[in-house]
Protein backbone atom coordinates (compact mmCIF):
# COMPACT_ATOMS: atom_id res chain seq x y z
CA UNK A 1 0.00 0.00 0.00
CA UNK A 2 2.70 2.46 0.95
CA UNK A 3 4.66 2.04 -2.31
CA UNK A 4 1.74 3.42 -4.30
CA UNK A 5 1.09 6.29 -1.85
CA UNK A 6 -2.55 5.27 -1.54
CA UNK A 7 -2.91 5.01 2.21
CA UNK A 8 -1.32 5.37 5.62
CA UNK A 9 0.61 2.93 7.74
CA UNK A 10 0.25 2.77 11.52
CA UNK A 11 1.64 0.32 14.04
CA UNK A 12 -0.83 -2.45 14.84
CA UNK A 13 -2.85 -2.08 18.02
CA UNK A 14 -1.78 1.54 18.54
CA UNK A 15 -4.96 3.60 18.88
CA UNK A 16 -3.05 6.84 19.44
CA UNK A 17 -1.13 6.41 16.16
CA UNK A 18 -4.36 5.56 14.35
CA UNK A 19 -6.07 8.65 15.77
CA UNK A 20 -3.13 10.76 14.64
CA UNK A 21 -3.32 9.40 11.09
CA UNK A 22 -7.07 9.94 10.95
CA UNK A 23 -6.64 13.52 12.12
CA UNK A 24 -3.90 14.12 9.52
CA UNK A 25 -6.09 12.64 6.74
CA UNK A 26 -9.04 14.81 7.81
CA UNK A 27 -6.84 17.92 7.86
CA UNK A 28 -5.53 17.25 4.34
CA UNK A 29 -8.68 16.74 2.28
CA UNK A 30 -6.91 17.32 -1.05
CA UNK A 31 -4.16 14.81 -0.22
CA UNK A 32 -6.69 12.26 1.00
CA UNK A 33 -8.74 12.69 -2.18
CA UNK A 34 -5.58 12.25 -4.28
CA UNK A 35 -4.77 9.01 -2.44
CA UNK A 36 -8.31 7.81 -3.16
CA UNK A 37 -7.92 8.47 -6.88
CA UNK A 38 -4.61 6.62 -6.96
CA UNK A 39 -6.13 3.75 -4.97
CA UNK A 40 -8.91 3.39 -7.56
CA UNK A 41 -6.32 3.11 -10.35
CA UNK A 42 -4.33 0.50 -8.42
CA UNK A 43 -7.48 -1.46 -7.57
CA UNK A 44 -8.55 -1.55 -11.21
CA UNK A 45 -5.20 -3.09 -12.18
CA UNK A 46 -5.58 -5.84 -9.62
CA UNK A 47 -9.23 -6.47 -10.49
CA UNK A 48 -8.31 -6.81 -14.17
CA UNK A 49 -5.44 -9.18 -13.34
CA UNK A 50 -7.68 -11.34 -11.16
CA UNK A 51 -10.27 -11.57 -13.94
CA UNK A 52 -7.63 -12.40 -16.55
CA UNK A 53 -6.17 -15.12 -14.34
CA UNK A 54 -9.63 -16.64 -13.80
CA UNK A 55 -10.31 -16.60 -17.55
CA UNK A 56 -6.92 -18.16 -18.26
CA UNK A 57 -7.56 -20.90 -15.71
CA UNK A 58 -10.98 -21.66 -17.24
CA UNK A 59 -9.59 -21.75 -20.79
CA UNK A 60 -6.80 -24.10 -19.71
CA UNK A 61 -9.32 -26.45 -18.11
CA UNK A 62 -11.55 -26.43 -21.19
CA UNK A 63 -8.62 -27.02 -23.53
CA UNK A 64 -7.36 -29.86 -21.36
CA UNK A 65 -10.80 -31.52 -21.54
CA UNK A 66 -10.85 -31.06 -25.29
CA UNK A 67 -7.36 -32.59 -25.64
CA UNK A 68 -8.34 -35.48 -23.37
CA UNK A 69 -11.36 -36.16 -25.60
CA UNK A 70 -9.18 -36.18 -28.71
CA UNK A 71 -6.73 -38.59 -27.07
CA UNK A 72 -9.63 -40.95 -26.23
CA UNK A 73 -10.90 -40.75 -29.82
CA UNK A 74 -7.45 -41.61 -31.15
CA UNK A 75 -7.15 -44.60 -28.79
CA UNK A 76 -10.52 -45.95 -29.95
CA UNK A 77 -9.59 -45.46 -33.61
CA UNK A 78 -6.44 -47.56 -33.21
Amino acid sequence: MHEEYIGWVTPPEDPAALAQVIAAAAADAAGTEDKGRRAAVVASRYARQVALNADRHLMNRLLERQHAGHRESLKKAM
